[in-house]
């Protein structure tokens, strides 16, 4: 059965509480659990709203896509840090940026799925399981994305 737009507001109060509690375990503070989740149900409602068969679990999957979109932003790595740049010769880091600009467009090349599992995996050095559970995918599928970014990465560098 699908579910109209407005059925979402039969159970707006739990469900706002629930997607509140989700960015709360996810170690945001409550400014920005609040903030989160009004973002989260504006999203939704900026979708189309058709052939969404639980609109729980579609806010769910959007709270965990905005919580992978915030710790990318707050937390960007760099490929290569500041003072490893001073300490190589110039023509080294030339050839350090052209190869940085290579991966960079490598990775872009990947779906957004399985360049998420990577990065998150090689950038932030999290276990496979703590990466299934961000992205809320089993530890099968992230073995799977990882290893075709790794595949992709190895056929094109």
């Amino acid at each position: 059965m699908l579910l109209d737009k407005k059925d979402i507001f039969h159970d707006y109060g739990k469900l706002y509480r629930d997607i509140y509690q989700y960015f709360r375990k996810n170690k945001f503070s409550r400014e920005d659990a609040e903030d989160n989740t009004q973002e989260t149900f504006a999203r939704y409602l900026k979708k189309d709203g058709e052939g969404i068969r639980s609109p729980k679990a579609y806010l769910f999957r959007i709270a965990r896509n905005l919580t992978i979109e915030i710790s990318t932003k707050k937390h960007p790595e760099p490929l290569v840090s500041d003072s490893f740049q001073s300490s190589v010769p110039q023509d080294q880091l030339l050839e350090i940026n052209q190869k940085k600009r290579r991966l960079t467009k490598i990775l872009q090349e990947l779906s957004p799925r399985s360049r998420q599992a990577f990065l998150l995996h090689r950038t932030r050095d999290l276990t496979y399981q703590e990466i299934a559970d961000q992205l809320g995918i089993s530890i099968k599928t992230v073995e799977h994305h990882i290893a075709k970014a790794l595949a992709h990465i190895k056929k094109h560098l």
